[in-house]
């Protein structure tokens, strides 16, 4: 599953959990598989930072509701 819980957690968590293997910044989303770990990466380039941020979360988001209702 893509582990869209990790959107909660700030930076100084993501680096001290996942270190070396990310780039924290905003518009780009790592996909972690359960058991696997990271195994790509959603970006979004072309809005506000933030913005493009936030577009990630609302597809992960609705993508997470989609699969939880099948």
């Amino acid at each position: 599953f893509i582990a869209a819980k990790y959107s909660k957690m700030t930076y100084q968590q993501l680096t001290e959990t996942y270190g070396k293997d990310l780039a924290i910044t905003p518009g780009a989303f790592p996909i972690i598989v359960d058991n696997v770990g990271v195994v790509g990466i959603v970006g979004v380039s072309g809005l506000a930072s933030d913005d493009d941020h936030q577009l990630i979360i609302d597809g992960l988001t609705t993508l997470k509701q989609m699969q939880e209702d099948e």
